[in-house]
């Protein structure tokens, strides 16, 4: 699920991976009352492949992008475009083997592509085979797609076993993303990378702390990231990466799944605990985190909450924490309708509210509306 705003939304849904028929056909549902309503707005005549994760930037141009498979270090993927809502859908471009100016190559794995407008938009990725990073660019809205030359980071090698990871505009010209390089030592190294010219260039910068990879950042000056092998530490920056302070442990017993901030105090995390996975969020950026509340949802379609325990200090920031344990993988709710933050990396989930159905290997994708408060979307794994 892609949701625009706080009420416009799309879902696609296929019978594929795991289907003994040959259809490959996509149905795309859209809401446009938050998701109390669904109408079937068209269906997307695939050959090949699934659904992994929908794009839209306004109510009329969006994309769905489409898993073909992969193995041995390549992954095959098609763009399909829509001008209409998601009522008629066009197939774009597919990556293929011909090494073609304008092509995808089959070669590396591809993350979810983030669109910028119409035109515009990037594909992040990562290879195993030591060519250099996998970041392509489109201006054409996904018809022909070209390679994006990076600049190495002091020290780093001009080729390198990498990905890119925590793709994010925080607006139409202020973006960031992560690199990570897999050295011939084990020893991951990554850096922030950010534009201020909407992709125009991007200038690697300053090194993200030992055991942390992905980062989550709402303007250029202010980042979270996760060390996981400390006690699921969060750390953050208010100077674009370049120093870091330690804010707290998320409490989550089996880790960090995905974390995603709508202000510098309001922020969400998803975690999983041996009852369920754990919907957590802090309302002040992150020190004195305390476990507030915990919900269980009865029944598969919706039922009630019910609070169990009292709150606590458990020594970092306040987060509130909700556990799901009999949804087939749904969290428990946000608050209803919570807009997508469409300069993000979309994917194809719904939000976990009451109205949504995510998928359960769903990670946490970004959003926000005029109260601060945010949703939690995507597909996939964000955390490590």
């Amino acid at each position: 699920t892609f949701f625009l705003d706080a009420n416009n939304a799309w879902v696609a849904s296929s019978l594929q991976p795991g289907s003994d028929t040959p259809d490959f056909s996509v149905h795309v549902y859209r809401t446009s009352d938050g998701g109390k309503n669904w109408n079937n707005a068209g269906v997307v005549a695939a050959g090949q492949g699934w659904p992994s994760s929908m794009s839209f930037v306004d109510a009329s141009h969006g994309w769905l992008f489409m898993n073909l498979g992969g193995a041995a270090g390549s992954q095959g993927v098609a763009f399909y475009g829509t001008a209409d809502g998601g009522r008629t859908w066009t197939k774009l471009s597919e990556a293929d083997t011909s090494g073609s100016s304008g092509h995808l190559p089959l070669s590396c794995s591809k993350g979810a592509p983030v669109f910028l407008n119409p035109s515009t938009g990037w594909l992040p990725g990562s290879c195993s085979a030591g060519g250099g990073p996998f970041f392509y660019v489109t201006r054409d809205g996904g018809r022909t797609w070209h390679n994006v030359a990076l600049g190495s980071p002091a020290g780093w090698g001009s080729t390198c076993m990498c990905e890119v990871t925590s793709l994010r505009f925080s607006d139409a010209r202020n973006g960031v993303f992560v690199l990570t390089s897999y050295g011939s030592a084990g020893v991951p190294e990554s850096a922030v990378y950010s534009t201020t010219d909407g992709g125009g260039s991007w200038r690697p910068g300053p090194s993200l702390p030992a055991q942390a990879y992905d980062v989550y950042f709402i303007d250029n000056s202010h980042g979270w990231t996760i060390n996981p092998k400390a006690n699921n530490s969060l750390l953050s920056t208010s100077d674009g990466g370049q120093h870091w302070s330690t804010v707290g442990p998320i409490p989550s017993t089996q880790g960090v799944t995905g974390l995603q901030f709508v202000t510098t105090e309001i922020g969400w995390a998803s975690g999983s605990e041996p009852a369920g996975n754990t919907l957590i969020k802090t309302t002040d950026g992150g020190p004195r985190a305390r476990l507030a509340r915990r919900a269980h949802r009865r029944g598969p379609r919706g039922g009630r909450w019910r609070r169990r325990g009292t709150p606590r200090d458990t020594g970092s920031r306040r987060w509130r924490r909700a556990t799901c344990s009999s949804d087939r993988g749904r969290a428990p709710p946000a608050s209803r309708g919570r807009p997508r933050d469409r300069r993000t990396g979309s994917s194809a989930i719904g939000p976990y509210t009451r109205q949504g159905t995510p998928s359960r290997d769903s990670p946490l994708r970004d959003g926000r509306d005029s109260s601060g408060e945010g949703r939690l979307e995507g597909r996939g794994r964000l955390g490590r």
